[in-house]
């Protein structure tokens, strides 16, 4: 099987996880915070956007792939353990119970990072077997 010169899966993970950004990453009741807001959100942003200029960029150097995999677990493990903490969010403010949950744009960045971390994971192997 040969590899395409860019690994297309991989960048549209990348262009994904972009897109998460813009969508709520948290909801406490009444209010919801979109993940650009935030500053983990924006440090998402940024891995993203490294991966996929890399993965335009140099997608035949075998670093600049390893390099945008990286980045890609960096934003697996920040989604990840934040939509771990906003679950587990539960406070009692003057008797009420408080609880926060995890929007839909940090659930799509989860699964997101995940699908570029195995998709450059993928990209190197088939890259390795045809060399």
């Amino acid at each position: 099987m040969r590899s395409l010169n860019l690994p297309w899966a991989a960048l549209l993970a990348a262009a994904t996880i972009v897109l998460g950004t813009l969508f709520r990453w948290v909801n406490v009741l009444f209010v919801s915070v979109n993940g650009i807001e935030l500053g983990d959100g924006k440090l998402v942003l940024a891995l993203a956007l490294t991966s996929a200029t890399l993965l335009i960029a140099s997608a035949r150097r075998r670093w600049a792939v390893i390099v945008a995999g990286v980045a890609g677990l960096g934003s697996l493990g920040v989604t990840a353990y934040d939509a771990i903490r906003i679950s587990a969010f539960h406070k009692h403010i003057f008797g009420a119970s408080v609880d926060a949950t995890a929007g839909v744009g940090l659930w799509i960045d989860v699964i997101a990072s995940a699908l570029l971390v195995a998709a450059i994971a993928w990209h190197l192997q088939v890259q390795r077997g045809t060399s």
